[in-house]
């Protein structure tokens, strides 16, 4: 499996990730025999023509939603039945929740594509498929969901996760850069969802002396990195240990509480997401990491 792609380089999973077996799609092979022995029967251009409907009623949609950003052409007849966006409404990792409300399958992250998403300037994005058996009016706006316009479990989780506390940490990207001579550094990423950490750090006396990091990912993870950037000077590898163990405490046990770190009882709130644990707390796993890089480099 793959680590990271641009256009200059690429590099590999860690083992055995990067070992991984394809499996022979062999189902897959099956399926396909039988949808061709069902689209013989069909008009094909009957097929274009609904398809671009369905895509016109879904791109009208999506561009009604306050703060979305429609990633390519917004006429239907330009583009194949696949609409790609961010926003707000649903969070890149767990939009896929939205398709039992949108009634659209969707899918978030990154999608295989990391150089094209550089280039239009956004780490993940979501993205919605349509296909002919997709009935008109099952693809809605992904902030109305069922029941009359209540929100959808996407647009809700975001609400949830992201708090003002939250918004506020991540905005202030407290040691966000790069450190001149760092004694230590490392790269982690969640290749769930994306959320990719570069961590420096430089010691003294056995001790935490600064930080930097670059970090690319949800408002969680930058979060967790911003924090890191105003708190983790001073400590040493063991301290930080016991906040990392706190935190993970945390999201298994919202009642868990810390005197030391009190500020990460804004990471509350995510406990009941278990796939968005890893967010919040890949930055704490990369600068351990980097200290485990430093006390090797000695």
């Amino acid at each position: 499996m793959i680590d990271e792609v641009t256009i200059e380089a690429s590099s590999w999973a860690a083992s055995p990730r990067r070992f991984e077996a394809g499996t022979p799609p062999i189902a897959q092979a099956v399926g396909l025999a039988a949808a061709l022995d069902w689209m013989r029967g069909i008009d094909w251009p009957g097929i274009r023509e609904r398809e671009e409907r369905l895509c016109a009623e879904l791109i009208a949609g999506l561009l009604a939603v306050p703060g979305l950003r429609l990633l390519g052409p917004s006429a239907s007849a330009r583009r194949a039945p696949i609409v790609s966006s961010t926003s707000p409404a649903c969070i890149r990792t767990t939009s896929a929740r939205c398709s039992t409300t949108t009634g659209s399958p969707l899918r978030g992250g990154h999608h295989c594509a990391q150089p094209l998403l550089a280039a239009l300037g956004v780490d993940a994005c979501t993205r919605a498929s349509l296909a002919l058996a997709q009935r008109r009016g099952r693809h809605r706006r992904p902030d109305r969901g069922r029941g009359g316009g209540g929100k959808d479990p996407g647009m809700s989780e975001g609400l949830d996760l992201y708090q003002e506390a939250i918004k506020q940490m991540a905005a202030a990207a407290h040691g966000h850069g790069q450190l001149a001579s760092p004694d230590g550094e490392a790269k982690l990423n969640n290749p769930l969802c994306g959320d990719r950490v570069y961590m420096q750090v430089a010691l003294q006396d056995g001790r935490i002396s600064a930080i930097a990091h670059q970090t690319r990912g949800c408002l969680l993870c930058r979060a967790a990195a911003s924090l890191l950037g105003a708190r983790a000077a001073g400590l040493n590898a063991t301290e930080l240990d016991a906040a990392t163990q706190t935190l993970e405490a945390m999201l298994k046990d919202p009642a868990t509480a810390s005197a030391d770190w009190p500020e990460l009882a804004m990471f509350r709130p995510a406990w009941a997401y278990p796939s968005r644990h890893k967010c919040a707390l890949l930055p704490f796993h990369a600068l351990q990491a980097a200290l485990r890089a430093a006390d090797a480099a000695q």
